[in-house]
């Protein structure tokens, strides 16, 4: 197993136990730090730290852009989870390190456990 995949499936672990706290941000939300900030949709933030002295704010970038194949009518999607530190890009996990099933399993996850959403549906 890649040292990705571990990282990622921490995050997911976390996440399915609430201990990490996902909040919807606006979509020029570290814009500067995303590749094609145009094609964005909505971004999730939590922060992250792989021991007592390795902080990460992590960011679920959701994006939908036109599909060449089908002559742009189509709309693909793509889910990115970009890691920053001091305002820097560090990495950034994406289907070509990760299964893209697994990315949007975590996309879903997150999207029902957000701040924003727990509040809608009435969760503490």
């Amino acid at each position: 197993m890649s040292n990705e995949q571990l990282v990622f499936d921490d995050i997911l672990q976390r996440t399915q136990n609430n201990q990490l706290s996902w909040s919807i941000v606006g979509n020029q939300y570290a814009s500067s730090l995303i590749f094609q900030p145009s094609a964005v949709y909505r971004i999730f933030k939590t922060d992250y730290s792989r021991d007592a002295s390795d902080f990460y704010e992590i960011l679920l970038v959701e994006k939908k852009y036109p599909d060449p194949d089908w002559d742009f009518a189509i709309e693909k999607y793509k889910v990115e989870i970009v890691f920053i530190q001091n305002g820097v890009l560090v990495a950034t996990l994406d289907e070509f390190s990760i299964d893209f099933t697994q990315l949007v399993t975590l996309a879903r996850l997150v999207e029902g456990k957000s701040t924003q959403a727990r509040k809608l549906f009435g969760f503490p």
